[in-house]
């Protein structure tokens, strides 16, 4: 499928997002952990998975951590993300080193190979939009509550951008 010009796609906005995560905002991926442990029903998994290993974009790692959060929190569709990677320490400095020993490592992320303390991430429902005002302004969020997290209800996204 193609990418609508000047349309956020919820996949590739992860994606995205992703890359993100060793920039010098350590909120990016509370944030975005936030994001996927409420609304994680809405991504279609198989398509976020197609276009990470297509079009190469995407980290692999942080995608499989969100995976194994999204599993906690009940989306168990997103096991096909889920894999080890070799262990990797996010935010290298003396703060993180020290905290990761005193409270040792997030577990979902350290499943994933990603070490950073417990609680450094704020993952809080609060923090993000209610699907309800979501589904206001995008409409791939309202199609997909209708029809589902399926290529059926891309399609007729696709359909209303044609």
């Amino acid at each position: 499928m193609a990418t609508l010009k000047g349309k956020a796609e919820i996949e590739r906005t992860i994606l995205k997002t992703s890359t993100y995560i060793d920039s010098d905002d350590r909120r990016i991926l509370g944030y975005l952990a936030s994001w996927v442990s409420v609304h994680a029903g809405i991504v279609c998994v198989g398509k976020l998975k197609r276009i990470m290993s297509a079009e190469n974009l995407g980290d692999p790692q942080v995608i499989s951590a969100l995976a194994f959060l999204a599993v906690d929190f009940g989306f168990h569709e997103w096991k096909l993300l889920a894999k080890e990677f070799p262990e990797k320490l996010i935010w290298n400095s003396a703060a993180t080193k020290s905290s990761l020993k005193m409270k040792g490592a997030e577990t979902n992320f350290k499943r994933a190979g990603l070490f950073l303390p417990k609680g450094f991430l704020r993952i809080r429902a609060t923090d993000i939009l209610p699907i309800e005002a979501i589904c206001k302004v995008h409409l791939q969020s309202r199609l997909r509550l209708i029809f589902g997290a399926n290529l059926r209800a891309d399609g007729v996204y696709y359909l209303f951008h044609s």
